[in-house]
């Protein structure tokens, strides 16, 4: 059984599309946890009744908080309500391809010592309706999980985690100082627990970029990212070690990890010593 657990909040228009796509699945053992985090009414309860109506083998739950809680606290609630072995989140202006749970569970049928499994993605501009594939640099599955350190290139909805690793370290963090950027804490918290990652190579979510999504302002996301590098300090340092070292022989990657203050003043100080020693080696 693999549960799906939908927070929603202000997503009424997007949800249903994200509904459909667990229906289309071709692994048919799932369930639906929607957690509405006391939003406006935006259709979406009636959204999760008209589907639960439409497949009543399913276990399909709606839940609402009293009051707005957060997307960590969201996500909690319905990882406490699951009953599958895993969880699959899925944001709900996302949507998955129809094998999506398919491919992660014969992953995780051939490797079951594996807590997470993750993919990279399509990015669906919806200004211009434009899709761009995001696949996952070699370097980034080579070296990880020092390349989270660089950016956190892992989706939530394209990500399904063992339900017992994610009761071990607790779920997600609540503070307000890192929502909207949990999962990021999420990845690295595992990361720490030593829990095995999986990724698939075949793309199968579609991420949704969009003017509501809370991502989309930039000077807030810039103190959250600020607020987890405090909070994960010897993880990043411990990462950027391993990176600098990698970047001594791949200098092209240096553009890709400029978005963490901290590595790019240790690339930038490569650089410096690179110069230098360029120097002593043509006026000797």
């Amino acid at each position: 059984m693999v549960s799906v657990i939908i927070p929603s909040f202000r997503m009424g228009k997007f949800i249903g599309q994200a509904l459909e796509s667990i229906s289309a699945q071709t692994y048919p053992q799932w369930e639906v946890v929607v957690i509405d985090d006391a939003g406006p009414e935006d259709g979406t309860q009636n959204t999760v009744r008209v589907f639960a109506n439409k497949h009543r083998k399913h276990r399909i739950l709606y839940i609402r908080h009293k009051k707005n809680r957060g997307v960590s606290a969201a996500r909690n609630t319905g990882i406490a309500l699951a009953h599958g072995e895993y969880v699959a989140l899925l944001d709900p202006d996302d949507w998955w391809e129809k094998d999506h749970l398919q491919k992660t569970m014969e992953i995780l049928r051939e490797h079951p010592g594996t807590g997470v499994i993750s993919g990279p993605i399509t990015n669906f501009q919806m200004s211009t309706k434009r899709f761009e594939p995001w696949p996952f640099a070699d370097w980034m599955i080579h070296l990880f999980p020092a390349s989270l350190a660089s950016n956190n290139f892992l989706q939530t909805s394209a990500t399904v985690i063992k339900t017992s690793v994610l009761n071990r370290v607790g779920g997600f963090d609540v503070s307000k100082s890192l929502q909207h950027i949990e999962d990021y804490d999420l990845w690295i918290r595992l990361a720490e627990k030593n829990v095995s990652f999986r990724f698939r190579e075949s793309i199968t979510c579609v991420y949704r970029r969009h003017g509501d999504a809370a991502s989309s302002n930039s000077k807030r996301m810039r103190l959250l990212h600020n607020n987890l590098f405090k909070k994960h300090r010897m993880f990043f340092l411990n990462s950027q070690t391993i990176l600098v070292g990698y970047l001594m022989h791949k200098t092209s990657l240096l553009p890709c990890l400029n978005r963490n203050p901290l590595f790019l003043a240790y690339a930038k100080f490569f650089q410096f010593i690179r110069g230098m020693k360029r120097k002593l080696q043509n006026n000797p």
